[in-house]
């Protein structure tokens, strides 16, 4: 389905396919992407943190919070992915969104208080 997707799309600018990216590199390219496609647990939990367009491919994080940024396509056909595609191509990026936490809150910070609530 990709390859049809990658020939379908030629005309697209600076689309790249990449499977694998070193930890270094990662957080720099996440933040200057402009869509995201795949099935990856950034796609549900980091990209709405720098409104980057997703579409998340398959079941494999369906049911998982996500941010208004992603569009879940479980049982994926190319059709779906085109359209998709299309859509987020004409939306551009989102306003950041903090699915997973408060902005600017450490985690340990978080835990302590709800820890002091039950106290």
């Amino acid at each position: 389905m990709f390859r049809q997707f990658e020939v379908q799309n030629s005309d697209v600018r600076n689309y790249k396919r990449i499977s694998h990216v070193p930890v270094e590199d990662f957080a720099i390219l996440l933040r200057n992407s402009r869509m995201m496609i795949g099935n990856s647990s950034t796609i549900v939990r980091e990209t709405c943190l720098y409104g980057i367009p997703s579409i998340n491919i398959g079941k494999r994080q369906l049911n998982r919070q996500h941010g208004r940024n992603v569009i879940s396509l479980p049982d994926c056909s190319y059709d779906e992915l085109q359209c998709a595609f299309e859509q987020f191509l004409k939306i551009g990026k989102f306003e950041p969104e903090y699915v997973y936490g408060v902005k600017g809150q450490l985690a340990s910070d978080a835990i302590l208080d709800v820890i002091s609530r039950k106290i």
